[in-house]
């Protein structure tokens, strides 16, 4: 894949945390598979709108390692 078709950091995370929501859904709150639960759809909303406001953007690392935690705990 050449540089130019490397998809950005945000764009990735934000094509797989949906699916780790979902996995985590299922084994954890037993809802059929690649579905949330509300509780679990108002999670992946938030993080989703966390990654769109990063103030980093593409240039961001792990939010673990980040100097300004935007999450709520």
């Amino acid at each position: 894949m050449s540089k130019k078709e490397t998809k950005d950091r945000i764009t990735r995370e934000k094509e797989m945390l949906p699916e780790m929501v979902k996995i985590y859904c299922h084994g954890v709150h037993k809802t059929k598979r690649g579905e949330l639960c509300p509780e679990c759809r108002e999670l992946c909303d938030y993080a989703l709108y966390r990654l769109d406001h990063c103030r980093w953007g593409n240039e961001k690392n792990f939010c673990s390692q980040c100097p300004c935690h935007c999450y709520k705990p």
